[in-house]
């Protein structure tokens, strides 16, 4: 086709390494950095509540029980 090869898909002149590195330096570790922060951000205010939860005794005289009757298959 005539067209030029991009810097990282010329076999001939790219090293794997460093443009792994340069992939992992420019997109993975900020994606990483914000992933990080937005999780602390959504976990601390659940850490309290989790603490403060109690679980009381459950009363099940009020809880409704159903069966289902599953046809028998015939051998």
């Amino acid at each position: 086709m005539g067209l030029p090869y991009s810097p990282l898909c010329d076999r001939n002149t790219v090293h794997v390494a460093d443009s792994q590195i340069g992939f992992i330096d420019f997109i993975v570790e900020p994606t990483m950095i914000i992933c990080g922060e937005m999780l602390t951000r959504i976990i601390e205010p659940l850490v309290p509540l989790q603490s403060s939860h109690t679980f009381l005794p459950c009363d099940n005289s009020d809880s409704l029980l159903a069966s289902v009757d599953v046809p028998q298959e015939h051998e």
